[in-house]
Order: structure tokens, then C-alpha cells, then sequence
């Protein structure tokens, strides 16, 4: 006992001596979802009359968590203060196009704007309804009145260009992308198809993703949009769902679940995956649900600029001969904040930054996640392949599992650690080497081996004071996850 008083103590001064390292943020204030200057391909930019328009601004750098105000907005729409969450149950053609104008202040008073309009028109909007709708070959037209039924009415051939920029609204119904090219992939080149994949309000499409994974390459994953989809079971022979490539950018993947991925030997298969080349910015990966998979990452990345992962839920990630990761951004990843998601009983990582030389991996943000329940592997893992000399800013979660960080030698990072808690047999951190001085910088930490928190990762006493300053809790009690994905709402 005496010596926990005594690390309190100095974890106390440190607090009082330092304040200007724990407020100040480590880069500017940015909206990146919406980006202004768009048209009407862009989900944020066009709706349907009647039917709900809902969205998420994404937000990365600043000092978290946000505050989000509308200032100009059509009347009838709302924005969630603390989530960004913009809502318009119904939307009028009356007055359209509708001006918006959001504005984001974080904890430093610092603000940022960004505006846009809506367009509220049916042009370009397409419905598929997998029970009751009609394929092209029987009279389905693609309307609200007379929907299609497969996904083949609108996908036509790989090079058709008959629907491109459209919106698709999905009934609830099972859906199976077919394997049209390379016998385990649909793919989806440049701009020639419809991108905005919208659940049709209160219903529950599911893609059987058995056969095929969804393929974005030469820019087909620009403006790319997809909100409510259950991918199930992700059995095809890339173990893929979603994988995105060739410089596209405004990508968003939000309120999706991704489950039942089986065991592969092989690379790379992921829920989520950003291929390389992927070089372009402005990527919102938000309130997503990952879970019962077997060797398998939920996002893994490459060549990725300005990415906000946030509000995802993590379940069930087993090894299965292999590791299996959360979230594991991996080579030329820059300027990514991985921010308040919750992961758990992942066997593998939790959280699996990579790193390379021969590419810029640097001044990214993991911050406010709580990493619990890691039976077999870390819940951080840094620098995994050893050569990573980027900067990374580490700060604000809950850790309960080992934190492992190769090759802390000079010339790697450096990588800040400050105002997680941890909570591990090792009392800390885990190296393969001596760390150098100045590589892992350590400050203001909150370590024990044992009783930080509780079964859903928060303080406990006698360390409730440190709730809203160090670790995952903004306030006393931000979620107690269920014991079973099944219907979970996600944070």
C-alpha cells in the first residue's frame, strides 16, 4: 500500500507541474466529413424527400472531445452536440438547395466551420428490395414503387456506367455480392457505379458476403458511402469485406456490422481493408460493430492520409492459428486518430501499429479507446515491424493487457505515452530491447499490475479523482458493453 500512495503522490505532482503538455493539442482542428465544394454523387449533398437524412461530421486533431453546432440549416434539422450526429426526418424539396453550415469547438476554444448544401430531389436515388422486388428481367425498375431485387439489376457489367453517381437504398432482405472478377471479388473501377449504399430507413439489409468481397480500385472508392449494412458471413476466398484502393477519397463506413469471418492461411484479410495506393485523404470509419471472427483484423490499413476511426465496437477476435487485430494501420499511415472505440477478447492485438522506413508513418493519434480482455496477445502493440521512425501521440485510454513497443532504439518514434491508465502483469511496458532515451516518452501514466478498473474498463476507487483526466472516461461512466454483440447499439 505504501508504495501505491507514493505513486499516486508523484502521479499527483505531475499533473500539477505539467498541465500545458496534458491540454495542449497536437495538431489543428479539422472537419474532414463534409469537405466542402462537392456535388450531388456525395452522400452529405443530396437527399430524399421524406426520408431521413442522417449523418456524421468527422473530426481529427484538436484537443477531444467536441462540441458540434449547426448555424445555418433547414428547419427540422438537429445536430448532436457531443457526437456530431446531424439528423433531418424530412426533407423538402421546398427551398432546395438547402444551405448547412456546421461548426466544430473543441476543449481549447479553437474552432473550425465547413459548408454545404442539400440537394432534396428522387434524381439519382435507386431501391432494391431483396423479398418483395422485382429483377430487371421480371419489370424492376429501380423505384420506390417498383423496386429491384438483386444486386445484378444495377450492377450490370464491371465497365457499365448506366447508374453512376445514383443513391441505393436496400430493403431488409439477404443480398450476395457475386464473384464477377477473379472468382472472389465485385469490383468497382473509377466512377462507373452508384457508391452511396443507404439501409432504407428502420430496415436491415444483410450482404452475404460467402462468394465475393466488395473491391474499390482506380479511384472507384471516391465519394464511396455505406450506412446500416450487416456483412455476413465473410467466408469468401480473400476473407474480405470491404477493400478499398487506388487513391479514393470522402470515403465513409458507418453503422455496419462485420462478422463470421472463418480461418485462412494467408495475408491480409480484414473486415476493412485500405489497400495500398490508397493515398489520397478523408476517410471517416465510424460506429461500426466488428466481431466473431477467426484470424482476421477488423481495419487494417496502408497508404492512408487524414483516417478517423472512431466509435467502433470490437468482439470476439480469436487467433485460430494466426493473430487476429482490431485495428492495425500498417505502412505510409498518416495523420490517423483512432479515437473512443471500445475493444474486447481480442486474441491477437488490440491495437497494431506497424511502421516502415521506405514510407512516412507518422504524427498519428490513439486516444480515449478503452482495450480490454486481450487473453493471448497485447493491447497495443507499436512499431511491429521494427523499423517505424515516426511520431506517434499515445494518450488518454485504458489499457488493460500488455503494451509492447519493438525496437525503442534511436532513430525509431518517438512515441509520447501520457495519461493512459494501464493495467498489466508486467506493470507497463514490454520491449524486445533496452529502450534509448527520448524513444518512449512516459508521462503521466496511471500503472498497476491489478484493481484499476472494472469489468467494463472503468475507475475504480480508489482512483475515481483520475475519471475525466486520465484514461478512456470523459465522465464517470461512458459505456458497460453487453455480453453479446446480438443487438448491441454501438456507444
Amino acid at each position: 500500500m505504501q508504495k501505491q500512495n507514493l505513486k499516486l503522490f508523484f502521479l499527483l505532482v505531475i499533473f500539477l507541474i505539467l498541465p500545458s503538455f496534458v491540454e495542449a493539442a497536437n495538431f489543428p482542428l479539422e472537419i474532414i466529413q463534409p469537405q466542402p465544394g462537392l456535388n450531388t454523387s456525395n452522400r452529405f449533398y443530396k437527399a430524399y424527400p421524406g426520408l431521413v437524412y442522417n449523418v456524421r461530421a468527422a473530426v481529427i486533431g484538436g484537443e477531444y472531445p467536441f462540441t458540434y453546432t449547426l448555424t445555418t440549416y433547414p428547419d427540422g434539422m438537429t445536430v448532436n452536440e457531443n457526437t456530431g450526429e446531424i439528423n433531418w426526418p424530412n426533407p423538402t424539396t421546398s427551398g432546395s438547395p438547402h444551405p448547412v453550415t456546421l461548426l466544430v469547438t473543441d476543449q481549447e476554444n479553437t474552432v473550425s466551420t465547413v459548408s454545404w448544401t442539400i440537394t432534396v430531389t428522387t434524381d439519382g436515388f435507386y431501391f432494391i428490395d431483396a423479398i418483395n422486388g422485382l429483377t430487371v428481367a421480371q419489370g424492376g425498375t429501380g423505384t420506390q414503387a417498383n423496386p429491384w431485387k438483386i444486386i445484378e439489376d444495377w450492377y450490370i457489367t464491371k465497365y457499365d456506367t448506366t447508374y453512376s453517381g445514383g443513391f441505393l437504398y436496400f430493403k431488409t432482405g439477404t443480398y450476395t455480392p457475386p464473384a464477377l472478377e477473379d472468382g472472389e471479388r465485385l469490383a468497382f473501377n473509377q466512377n462507373y457505379k452508384p457508391k452511396i449504399w443507404l439501409a432504407y430507413p428502420d430496415d436491415f439489409p444483410i450482404f452475404d458476403m460467402s462468394y465475393a468481397h466488395i473491391s474499390m480500385y482506380a479511384g472507384g472508392g471516391n465519394n464511396f458511402y455505406v450506412d446500416g449494412i450487416d456483412f455476413v458471413p465473410i467466408a469468401n476466398p480473400d476473407r474480405k469485406g470491404i477493400s478499398i484502393d487506388g487513391a479514393s477519397m470522402n470515403v465513409v463506413l458507418r453503422n455496419n456490422k462485420f462478422h463470421g469471418t472463418t480461418e485462412r492461411i494467408g495475408t491480409n484479410m480484414a473486415h476493412i481493408f485500405i489497400a495500398a495506393n490508397a493515398s489520397q485523404p478523408y476517410w471517416a470509419i465510424q460506429d461500426n460493430l466488428f466481431y466473431d471472427s477467426v484470424r482476421t483484423m477488423g481495419i487494417e490499413g496502408y497508404d492512408a492520409t487524414k483516417v478517423l476511426v472512431e466509435d467502433n465496437y470490437f468482439y470476439n477476435f480469436s487467433n485460430g492459428g494466426g493473430e487476429s487485430h482490431a485495428i492495425g494501420p500498417k505502412s505510409n499511415i498518416t495523420r490517423w486518430d483512432i479515437r473512443h472505440n471500445q475493444i474486447w477478447n481480442a486474441a491477437g492485438h488490440g491495437i497494431w501499429i506497424g511502421g516502415s522506413n521506405s514510407n512516412p508513418f507518422e504524427n498519428n493519434e490513439v486516444r480515449f479507446n478503452v482495450v480490454k480482455d486481450t487473453p493471448s496477445g497485447y493491447a497495443l502493440t507499436v512499431n511491429y515491424d521494427g523499423t517505424d521512425t515516426g511520431t506517434h501521440y499515445i494518450y488518454r485510454n485504458t489499457f488493460v493487457g500488455s503494451i509492447y513497443v519493438r525496437n525503442p532504439i534511436i532513430g525509431m518514434g518517438p512515441y509520447y505515452f501520457y495519461n493512459n491508465v494501464i493495467q498489466n502483469p508486467t506493470d507497463g511496458f514490454t520491449y524486445n530491447t533496452t529502450p534509448d532515451a527520448g524513444v518512449v516518452v512516459s508521462t503521466n501514466n496511471l500503472i498497476e499490475t491489478s484493481g484499476l478498473v472494472d469489468s467494463s474498463g472503468n475507475l475504480i476507487d480508489p482512483y475515481l479523482d483520475y475519471v475525466g483526466t486520465t484514461g478512456w472516461q470523459i465522465g464517470e461512466s461512458d459505456v458497460i458493453p453487453p455480453s453479446s454483440p446480438t443487438g448491441m447499439s454501438i456507444l
